[in-house]
């Protein structure tokens, strides 16, 4: 397995319980609901030279002291089986085969109520006093400090410098040389700048916390430097583990510092969670700026602390926080607002806010506070969800359709077939031409049937996805021979052919003709006895275009949108008299887009009607014109 992407179980995927164990300084290890170890950190392999898949046996005792198996064994197992938190001393051991004694803690994951993991930590004491060892003891953990931008000094149990990371003694100077092992409280002053009375304060803070007293104490002051007047922030935290020991961070605040002057009662925000927080003066100079807040918009706070909260929104949404800032003036607490802002990299987010006005210690308001979620991948998703759900209602809409208007065109031919067949089996004894006109009935019956049910397995097979096999061919003589058989139809018509230049495409010779004939077949229906139908093909720049002219009915206007849907018809008594499907133009204009052209009709009633076909020509093809 790979110690970088363990396997966990479903249960605790998501949590961040792996990172949470690679940002743990000390050994540490992650463990499922039963206690069985799932994963240890750096550190731990570093610190007992056992490899990854070895470590996952701490069960079996394999790193612990032969004389410290068995109590361990048991107080963990009481854990587990209690769910509350473990704790004991014991010793482990480490890479080069010595026993180090240290504290082991392991605290339970719950959620919804359960424990689902255990996160646990070893901490290197002194064999003697219980107190921090030395940062040699612990390997990576200097990696760590130094990794901070924060100064860190890190305190034994008596007060001594046990570790101090780079930035620390960047700041230092001189006064960060040979600290280790010396009292903490003997080189502070001197090292970071302090005054007697603030010497005198840092004192008093480490003894109380070294003491046992609560913690963390912060105290913040002016410290002069070559770059001027900087103010710093001095705090002092109990180490976790209860064996005694205390961190000292020191921490530049002075763009915190410029921004509180901007509003002198303005209250910062300081928060872990998970949501960006800001908070600004009603002029909206940003005040805090917390590290969800960095992750989402890009800008650190260093670069927004004492800045325009402007500079996150976009221009347009610029009156939004004047709006904003008027209702928060008036004491109002605006919820779930939704709005756009802009990322360092310039991309624009989706945000919910929540805006709350902050007040001083007389009930003024001085400021806002905001509580921003990213809700840009929920909006893409609402937003890819409405679109599937109207493409579903639109595709079930037409299915519906479609099924309810193939059952009644089916039904009709398929009543006239079966009235007319139990008539001819019941009176047997007919006259001679009442048994030839119901036979000629069944006939023409049928053949509408079969030319209905082709029909819909040609728009079936468009549906599901069937591709015509193209190549090039020559279209006018494929209108040619449409034009042949139609005027088989149109002999009571006057069938009109005009000139029908060299045009060269890519396509399906037998799909064309079917195109042509149909539109043929259309203007022959619906022209009276007498009237003109004409075949005409155009070349243009790149694309071919076939006309088909009739000087019949026409269509009306509020009826042309339509005729391209299926077993749409503009008046169904005669287009049921001429026999048509109600498929026809469908099933044109499904062919005239797979061979990337359009169809379109231009009609007028009483006057008659033109359909117009649009193809691509074939890429360098022969034009005669």
């Amino acid at each position: 397995m790979d110690p970088l992407r363990p396997r966990l179980p479903p249960a605790l995927e998501g949590l961040g319980l792996v990172q949470v164990c690679e940002l743990i300084p000390h050994p540490a290890y992650l463990a499922d609901a039963e206690g069985r170890v799932l994963y240890v950190n750096r550190r731990w392999s570093a610190y007992t030279g056992l490899p990854f898949t070895e470590s996952l046996e701490l069960r079996g005792g394999e790193a612990l002291h032969p004389d410290d198996r068995e109590a361990v064994y048991a107080a963990y197992l009481r854990a587990v089986d209690r769910q509350t938190p473990f704790e004991h001393r014991h010793r482990l051991r480490r890479r080069d085969g010595e026993y180090c004694w240290g504290l082991s803690r392991a605290e339970p994951v719950h959620v919804d109520g359960r424990v689902v993991a255990w996160v646990g930590t070893f901490t290197g004491l002194d064999p003697d006093a219980g107190a921090l060892a030395p940062a040699r003891a612990l390997p990576g953990v200097a990696e760590v400090l130094d990794s901070l931008e924060a100064q860190v000094v890190v305190l034994d149990a008596e007060g001594r410098v046990v570790a101090v990371n780079r930035a620390w003694r960047e700041f230092a100077g001189a006064g960060g040389e040979g600290c280790l092992g010396r009292d903490y409280l003997e080189v502070c002053a001197r090292a970071n700048g302090l005054d007697a009375e603030g010497a005198a304060q840092v004192a008093a803070y480490v003894r109380a916390v070294l003491g046992g007293g609560s913690g963390p104490f912060r105290l913040e002051y002016p410290c002069p430097t070559s770059h001027g007047e900087r103010w710093l922030a001095l705090t002092v935290r109990p180490l976790a583990g209860g064996h005694g020991g205390a961190v000292v961070l020191l921490e530049d605040v002075t763009g915190y510092r410029q921004a509180e002057a901007a509003s002198a009662h303005l209250a910062a925000i300081v928060t872990s969670s998970t949501d960006a927080i800001a908070s600004k003066t009603l002029e909206g100079i940003v005040t805090s700026w917390n590290a969800s807040a960095e992750r989402i918009f890009g800008y650190s706070a260093r670069e927004m602390v004492g800045q325009s909260i402007r500079r996150i929104i976009p221009p347009e949404r610029q009156h939004e926080e004047d709006m904003i800032l008027a209702r928060i003036r008036a004491g109002e607490r605006v919820e779930h607002y939704e709005t756009v802002r802009l990322t360092k990299d310039g991309r624009r987010i989706d945000i919910s806010l929540t805006v709350s006005p902050v007040r001083d210690a007389s009930g003024r308001i001085i400021g806002a506070s905001k509580v921003a979620r990213d809700i840009t991948e929920r909006k893409r998703a609402e937003q890819a969800l409405r679109e599937s759900e109207e493409r579903y209602r639109e595709l079930s809409e037409a299915q519906k359709r479609f099924v309810n208007d193939a059952a009644h065109e089916l039904r009709a031919p398929l009543t006239a077939i079966q009235g007319n067949l139990e008539v001819l089996a019941r009176f047997k004894n007919m006259r001679k031409a009442d048994r030839e006109e119901a036979l000629a009935e069944v006939t023409r019956e049928a053949a509408r049937l079969s030319r209905l049910v082709n029909d819909m397995l040609a728009l079936a097979r468009g549906d599901a996805g069937l591709r015509l096999r193209l190549e090039p061919l020559r279209l006018d003589e494929v209108l040619r021979e449409a034009f042949a058989t139609a005027r088989v139809l149109g002999k009571d018509h006057r069938m009109e052919r005009g000139h029908l230049p060299e045009a060269w495409v890519t396509g399906d010779a037998d799909r064309l003709k079917q195109l042509a004939l149909q539109l043929l077949e259309n203007a022959v229906k619906y022209t009276p006895a007498g009237g003109t139908v004409r075949l005409e093909l155009d070349l243009g720049e790149g694309y071919a275009e076939l006309r088909v002219r009739d000087t019949g009915i026409g269509i009306a206007p509020e009826d042309l949108p339509h005729v391209f849907e299926r077993f749409y018809r503009a008046d169904r008594a005669r287009s049921r008299a001429v026999g048509g499907s109600g498929l026809g133009l469908s099933i044109a204009q499904w062919i005239a887009e797979q061979h990337g052209g359009g169809i379109r009709l231009e009609s007028e009633v009483g006057k008659g009607t033109v359909a117009v076909v649009r193809l691509p020509l074939a890429p360098d093809a022969p034009r005669d014109r």
